[in-house]
């Protein structure tokens, strides 16, 4: 799934095909493209550069992945 945050950032939820594992993501500042809108539609295979770090929200502490890049497959 696909969030849009304030500033045109996006929230993702992103599955391993290999492990069924699920993980949030954030991208910051995507580039503007139609082909960003059918991630949103529904489930797709990309592929993604990320890096992992802590998201510290109203006290809680996950991990998430840092997308830089993203291409959709």
């Amino acid at each position: 799934g696909v969030r849009e945050m304030k500033g045109g950032h996006l929230r993702l939820e992103v599955m391993c095909n290999q492990t069924s594992e699920r993980m949030q993501a954030v991208w910051f500042s995507p580039p503007q493209s139609g082909s960003l809108l059918a991630i949103n539609k529904f489930p797709v295979d990309v592929e993604f550069l990320a890096q992992p770090e802590w998201n510290h929200f109203r006290g809680k502490r996950t991990l998430q992945l840092q997308i830089r890049d993203l291409k959709l497959l």
